[in-house]
């Protein structure tokens, strides 16, 4: 039985019990999760799975590194004093999701208002081109808005690289540096991936909705042959997961409001500032076409530009891998 065929309630009572113990014994687990031995052996069997997550000791289970979950209440204060002035945003937080995505899309099928949903663990996480990608429990900060009834302007005019606009002048105004933007839809620090974004249009009736998917690394760690980056990294002194996921939902609807990210050309001039695939050489991926050239920049629409065989070619969509030379 892989984790997603695992119940959320189990997968978070474990994760719950763990952030509350250095070491804890299946028998005990069993106890108080209320489930039989057997089930604990396939909960324990999968997170042994993950990379440098849990390790078995003497009979008992621990965490590699503290685990740390996402204080709700702490970010729920924040929504609250945000709608006092706002009534537009409700708020969900679950230990384990299967994606933060797909539940902030359902939720907002049945709200009238925008959503906000966070995670610490999910179990199939959204990638993009269909993917599906699982990072160890409480070693990112994951969640999704959710607006409801958007400009459709507002969504086919790239805003994946607007929200990443959002989230790097973010961090940048908390004393982050060397951070830099990739497109379509990460931010890197140096060399290494530090957020994701994905967005996801879904309609309902009439409405045309939106949900923004941000998965921000909270430290370094491996992801298949990767290492990424982490916030950890970029704010020595400490940082405060609720008050960045808080702060970035509230600069996101704000902006969404005022309708002020409806083109990209007022930010094309910062992107192309921290363009991260700027002067490198890259392949461009688009379906079953692959294109190799030099990144030149990003142009008012959004469209990466590549400079291929003597001639500027322009894209809209893809997926991009750097050639190292």
């Amino acid at each position: 039985m892989s984790l997603d065929q695992i119940p959320h309630h189990q997968l978070a009572g474990f994760l719950h019990l763990l952030s509350l113990s250095n070491k804890i014994s299946p028998a005990s687990l069993t106890k108080e999760l209320g489930v039989t031995p057997i089930e604990v052996s396939q909960i324990i069997e999968n997170f042994l799975k993950l990379d440098n997550f849990l390790k078995e000791n003497e009979r008992a289970i621990s965490c590699v590194s503290p685990l740390k979950l996402l204080n709700a209440s702490k970010i729920n204060e924040e929504i609250n004093s945000f709608n006092q002035q706002n009534k537009n945003l409700v708020y969900a937080h679950y230990i384990v999701s299967e994606s933060t995505n797909a539940v902030a899309a359902r939720l907002l099928t049945y709200s009238e208002s925008n959503v906000l949903v966070s995670s610490d663990f999910q179990t199939k996480g959204k990638g993009q081109r269909g993917k599906y990608w699982i990072a160890n429990p409480g070693s990112s900060l994951l969640f999704s808005v959710g607006l409801k009834a958007i400009d459709k302007e507002y969504f086919q005019r790239n805003l994946s690289l607007n929200i990443g606009v959002i989230v790097h002048k973010y961090l940048t105004s908390m004393g982050a540096s060397n951070i830099y933007l990739k497109w379509p839809n990460d931010i890197y620090f140096g060399e290494r991936k530090l957020c994701g974004i994905l967005v996801e249009n879904t309609f309902y009736e009439d409405a045309n909705n939106c949900v923004i998917g941000i998965g921000i690394n909270k430290h370094p760690f491996k992801l298949g042959q990767a290492k990424v980056a982490g916030i950890n990294e970029l704010f020595v002194g400490g940082f405060s997961s609720e008050k960045i996921i808080s702060d970035l939902t509230k600069e996101i609807i704000a902006v969404n409001s005022k309708n002020e990210c409806a083109r990209f050309a007022s930010l094309c001039e910062y992107f192309n500032r921290y363009d991260f695939l700027r002067n490198k050489t890259i392949q461009i991926t688009n379906g079953s076409k692959k294109m190799y050239g030099k990144a030149v920049g990003v142009n008012e629409e959004g469209e990466l530009i590549l400079f291929s065989e003597g001639v500027e070619k322009k894209f809209s969509s893809g997926s991009v891998d750097i050639i190292p030379l």
